[in-house]
């Protein structure tokens, strides 16, 4: 734990904040609590989730029972313990948007429901995506932000037990501030509209153009090498691809499309970017087989590919 914190701190006097130390000291509280007694922290794990629910509960108007209990039965486990009743009530509420979109039967009734919120003072923006599952899903939100373009500082993907996605993801506008502007929300929203709708659409000359017009710098002032390993120890189900590499404009739309040219489906995701350093867990199986990857000759070959859609952006990936 003091190394962590040692390591974190010298890295950056800039980059560590209370709210980053916080989150080490739960990680330690809560990795103490697991190897001391597992048998009580499943216990302990169990009754804090019924806590949860039961606080979600009292927030939201009755008529919300049945939605709560499928939503506490359908999302995963990781969802509930990096998200507060606040969080909860809100994508609750929106899922309900979502949800009376599609039995209205409007002129778009698979329209994902969007919602965006500026925090001003901290310099980002954090939207919040339903969907119904789709194919390139994630691909598909970060190339819609691209063409705007918008920022992707980090995201997290919740896949629900029945065929609906919540992705979340934080982002800045190409000064680094938070997203207010309205015209670049109904972009976003309008772009991914189209992309859900049309499998073959095609985000690259939209991106290019983007980057053209963009004041975004393309990589970081510090350069480092680029890092994709690929590890199928650490998770019994998963195959994990770890990506560190510059952030630029449309990279993790590069990724995510490269991935899927080679048939990867990813299950679990964390994305994030920090000081122009975009460092990407992907959690991946196999897309017909939903099984781990463990051939030698294609993990290389994604590893290569990979490579060379960061390094070669668009270009490479039209190849």
């Amino acid at each position: 734990m003091l190394l962590t914190l040692a390591d974190g701190q010298g890295t950056s006097a800039e980059a560590w904040s209370d709210w980053k130390e916080s989150l080490v000291w739960e990680l330690f509280h809560e990795t103490s609590r697991y190897l001391a007694d597992q048998k009580s922290y499943y216990e302990q794990t169990k009754i804090e989730r019924e806590s949860l629910q039961v606080s979600v509960a009292e927030a939201l108007p009755p008529d919300y029972a049945d939605e709560i209990e499928a939503h506490f039965d359908f999302m995963p486990d990781n969802y509930f313990r990096g998200c507060d009743v606040p969080e909860i009530v809100e994508h609750l509420k929106l899922l309900r948007s979502f949800f009376e979109n599609v039995l209205s039967r409007g002129e778009q009734p698979l329209a994902p429901a969007v919602k965006w919120k500026a925090f001003t003072e901290h310099g980002h923006s954090l939207v919040t995506f339903w969907t119904w599952d789709h194919e390139q899903l994630l691909a598909k939100i970060a190339g819609s932000f691209s063409v705007v373009p918008i920022n992707i500082l980090s995201a997290d993907v919740f896949p629900r037990g029945d065929n609906v996605v919540l992705s979340v993801f934080r982002v800045c506008n190409t000064k680094a501030h938070a997203v207010t502007d309205s015209r670049e929300f109904e972009l976003v929203e309008q772009t991914l509209g189209r992309a859900l709708a049309d499998e073959n659409f095609d985000f690259l000359p939209l991106i290019e153009k983007a980057k053209r017009q963009s004041r975004l710098p393309l990589a970081p002032g510090i350069e480092f090498p680029t890092h994709i390993g690929v590890d199928n120890k650490t998770h019994p189900m998963y195959t994990l691809i770890e990506i560190q590499a510059p952030d630029r404009l449309g990279l993790l739309y590069d990724i995510l499309a490269s991935l899927d040219r080679e048939s990867v489906l990813i299950a679990l995701s964390r994305i994030n970017t920090q000081d122009g350093a975009a460092i990407d867990t992907l959690y991946v199986v196999d897309r017909s087989t939903h099984t781990k990857i463990i051939d030698s000759d294609r993990i290389t070959a994604i590893q290569r590919h990979l490579q060379r859609a960061i390094l070669g952006g668009g270009a490479a990936n039209s190849k």
